[in-house]
C-alpha cells in the first residue's frame, strides 16, 4: 500500500467549494440569528419599598447580633434603612387633618 494512500484514502476526501468554507468560518464571527436571540428575560418584579425595609432590617439585626459584628456594615445598614423610610415618607400623600380627628 502505498504510503500518500494510506494518509489520504479517497473515502475521505472533502470537496468543499472556497465560498462554504468562508461562509463557515464568518459564521462563527458573526451575530447570532434572531431567532435565537428572542427569548424573553426574565422579569423581575418590583420589590416594595415596605419589603427593602424589611430586608434591611433583618440584616442589620443579624450583624447586631454577630460576636464580631461589621460597624461600617452596621453604620452603612442604618443609613440606608433611614433612606427607605425617608422616601416612603415623602410618597404618601397628605391626609386632610379632619380626617385625624374624626372616629
Amino acid at each position: 500500500m502505498d504510503i500518500q494512500h494510506f494518509l489520504n484514502p479517497e473515502e475521505e476526501i472533502v470537496t468543499d467549494s472556497s465560498e462554504s468554507i468562508d461562509l463557515q468560518i464568518l459564521a462563527q464571527f458573526q451575530a447570532p440569528d434572531d431567532e435565537e436571540e428572542e427569548e424573553d428575560p426574565e422579569v423581575m418584579p418590583k420589590v416594595s419599598s415596605a419589603s427593602a425595609l424589611e430586608a434591611v432590617q433583618l440584616l442589620q439585626l443579624y450583624q447586631e447580633q454577630q460576636e464580631e459584628g461589621d460597624i461600617k456594615l452596621i453604620h452603612t445598614l442604618n443609613k440606608l434603612r433611614m433612606e427607605i423610610q425617608g422616601g416612603i415618607a415623602q410618597n404618601r400623600q397628605q391626609g386632610d387633618i379632619r380626617s385625624y380627628f374624626s372616629i
